[in-house]
């Protein structure tokens, strides 16, 4: 259980990571929240940055421990569900995308590759 939590978190780290990655290069003048000067504007794609990085750390290491406790093929196939289900919702939530039936479709064949790609993988190892 352990694990399935560690390949989750890592999915939603990676979501949030693609979030603040958009707000680091993203067009900050239409953000009403942020104050249109130019420091200021710098400043906050430094934050911004800086959130990127330490997401992606943190999204590695939850990955690495995750595959302590499952084999890789669960924990690629959960990271990576997790990872783009939860970016087609924070885009929708926190820009306005839109997030069509054939955007779920799609994501829902890149899921399943990886899960049949990987299992092919653990299906040689344990024939070798």
């Amino acid at each position: 259980m352990r694990g399935h939590a560690l390949a989750c978190a890592a999915g939603l780290c990676a979501a949030l990571a693609s979030v603040t990655g958009k707000f680091a290069t993203g067009d900050m003048e239409n953000m009403p929240l942020i104050p249109n000067h130019w420091i200021l504007n710098l400043i906050f794609r430094l934050l911004f940055i800086t959130c990127t990085l330490a997401l992606n750390s943190v999204m590695w290491t939850f990955f690495v421990e995750s595959m302590q406790h499952l084999n890789s093929a669960e924990a690629s196939v959960l990271n990576v569900g997790c990872n783009i289900l939860l970016s087609g919702v924070l885009g929708w939530f926190c820009f306005g995308e839109s997030v069509p039936a054939i955007w779920w479709c799609g994501a829902s064949l890149i899921v399943t590759g990886i899960a049949v790609m990987h299992t092919a993988e653990s299906d040689k190892e344990k024939m070798s």
